[in-house]
């Protein structure tokens, strides 16, 4: 997301929407990185929501290796992304078959 001055603006991993594709910019505690690395997530990576469980508590993501995780939105929120690039929102993610 652009800000009103042309700024990248940065929001929450729990707050990305299906088929939106972002970059983990900051992930905040120890205990939010440690959750992370559990789930193959770490700073840099593009992954793309898949979607929010219907509880609101829970959204699937792919990750770059074509993974797909399940995220709590209770740390997500700790994980601050930013949109990517056009560059890495036109290149496929890997797909598992």
């Amino acid at each position: 997301m652009l800000g009103v001055d042309g700024t990248i603006t940065m929001h929450s991993l729990a707050d990305v929407i299906a088929g939106e594709r972002v970059r983990i910019r900051r992930i905040h505690f120890d205990l939010v990185r440690d959750r992370c690395w559990e789930h193959g997530l770490a700073v840099g990576m593009v992954v793309r929501c898949l979607k929010h469980h219907a509880t609101g508590l829970l959204l699937d993501l792919e990750l770059e290796n074509g993974r797909s995780v399940t995220a709590d939105t209770a740390w997500a929120r700790f994980v601050e992304v930013s949109p990517a690039t056009s560059e890495e929102s036109s290149r496929p993610i890997a797909t598992n078959h």
